[in-house]
């Protein structure tokens, strides 16, 4: 009789053995898989672009007049209009209110054909305080602007 039960025993131990291994095994998995799937997240935040092109009575188009975005890093497409010569134009991201904004913005500068629009991508940096910022975007060519038009970020 006594063979029995140790049969018994050595058999238990072995099917938990395998449970646990299992267990584990799936745990990682799920672990892993949230990992990434919140790792995606804490990425760049990227706005989709306008799907209006920039023209000559309104030379520059944004995605929105108002912009939240959040404690992340942010993407935000812009459509600048040249109606000038052609040439290099550049984007100035000069914040208008509060002054003690730390939101920053900022954009590097493309040729844009005459009578063309190009759309620039401005990487958006929040600070470390829930704030709102009025910024005002002055397309330039050189010293001569080419067009202005005001955009409100949320951050926080």
């Amino acid at each position: 009789m006594r063979k029995y039960y140790k049969i018994g025993s050595l058999s238990l131990s072995v099917n938990a053995i395998v449970v646990l291994v299992l267990g584990i095994t799936m745990l990682g998995l799920g672990l892993a898989f949230t990992k990434g799937m919140f790792g995606k997240l804490q990425g760049k935040l990227e706005i989709p672009p306008p799907n209006i092109p920039a023209t000559s009575s309104e030379p520059i188009v944004l995605p929105s007049d108002e912009i939240s975005i959040g404690r992340k890093e942010a993407i935000i497409p812009i459509n600048v209009y040249n109606s000038l010569t052609t040439g290099t134009i550049s984007l100035d991201t000069n914040t208008t209110a509060p002054l003690d904004c730390n939101i920053t913005m900022q954009a590097v500068s493309q040729k844009v054909p005459e009578d063309e629009f190009r759309t620039f991508q401005v990487v958006t940096t929040p600070g470390d305080t829930q704030q709102t910022c009025v910024f005002t975007i002055k397309a330039l060519k050189g010293a001569e602007k080419v067009a202005s038009k005001q955009i409100t970020i949320k951050a926080g």
